[in-house]
């Protein structure tokens, strides 16, 4: 209804001094703005009985560099939601993993983990990287290429960015993952004990072969004493926002999920987010940096047709 999926309207929309203001949830009312984030992982043999412990679906996946498609079977390994309420104006934040994922890495440091993890392998061995995928840069994915000259060889050093880019032709090798922080109960969430209570209501009220008794809550993200920077009578804000007040403290326990922030466990979700920005309708350097409410939707928004 905002016409917000044109970067030129959501900037003069900012610049008026109107707020990328997302809806707030209320008890009894509106469920307010909800976002989710999903990682899968394609299926080469889905009549594998270890699949009946996944979430599987159907995927029509397209390759945009050769322009083809093909349908797969996915299966669901991880899953961020995030929700915008009246009492949480910078969002409630949770995020969700299969058991099946990986190991702690406290585990494989005591030399006590087995091989059923879907992104572990304890007799790992490095892989040579093809030729023409050795230092192949791209836009997106700079970062992943750290050494002079490129590495030739995968690692096996857990949650080692992969040392060249994946494109269609140079399709991902295993990458070791562990996790690094163990799931807790901690001082302001009992992650625990509440996993252990929702797969017992789980098994008990859809069944001991649910697949959602195989998925665990990682923690929660809140603050307990939130900022609402879209208050009246101030102008829209800047990036980054504040994150004051967040439980648990991103200082003192980071929160992470190993399947989207693989390379990156000692951060948090919101001190990446507290960075969200409006796309901007042009590449003038000298534009107005506006926060977009800590979502990044809104960096996807595209030229108007029939303008620059």
């Amino acid at each position: 209804e905002n016409q917000l999926y044109n970067a030129m309207t959501g900037y003069l929309m900012a610049l008026s001094g109107q707020h990328i203001d997302l809806p707030r949830g209320h008890i009894g009312g509106q469920t307010g703005s909800i976002e989710l984030k999903a990682a899968w992982l394609t299926v080469p043999d889905p009549e594998n009985a270890k699949w009946n412990r996944y979430k599987l679906s159907e995927a029509l996946l397209h390759d945009a560099e050769h322009d083809t498609c093909s349908v797969s079977t996915i299966a669901l390994v991880g899953l961020h939601i995030i929700h915008k309420t009246e009492s949480q104006p910078q969002w409630i934040w949770a995020t969700f993993e299969h058991q099946d994922n990986a190991p702690n890495q406290s585990a494989v440091d005591e030399g006590n983990v087995g091989d059923n993890y879907t992104f572990f392998n304890p007799s790992c061995e490095p892989q040579a990287i093809p030729q023409h995928c050795i230092g192949n840069k791209t836009s997106s994915c700079d970062s992943t290429i750290k050494s002079d000259p490129p590495q030739s060889m995968t690692s096996c050093i857990p949650n080692d960015s992969p040392g060249f880019c994946v494109t269609p032709d140079c399709p991902a090798l295993p990458v070791q993952v562990t996790r690094v922080h163990a799931i807790a109960n901690g001082q302001d969430n009992l992650v625990l004990d509440t996993n252990e209570a929702t797969h017992a209501l789980i098994k008990e009220k859809a069944g001991a072969d649910s697949v959602w008794a195989n998925y665990m809550l990682i923690d929660v993200l809140w603050s307990d004493s939130p900022v609402d920077e879209n208050t009246a009578n101030r102008p829209p804000p800047l990036a980054p926002l504040s994150i004051s007040g967040m439980r648990p403290s991103p200082n003192e326990r980071p929160i992470s999920n190993t399947t989207m922030e693989t390379y990156i466990q000692g951060t948090t979700c919101i001190q990446c987010h507290m960075h969200a920005e409006l796309a901007m309708p042009t590449n003038d350097p000298s534009l107005t940096p506006f926060a977009s409410d800590y979502s990044f939707t809104f960096q996807s928004a595209g030229s108007a047709k029939g303008t620059d």
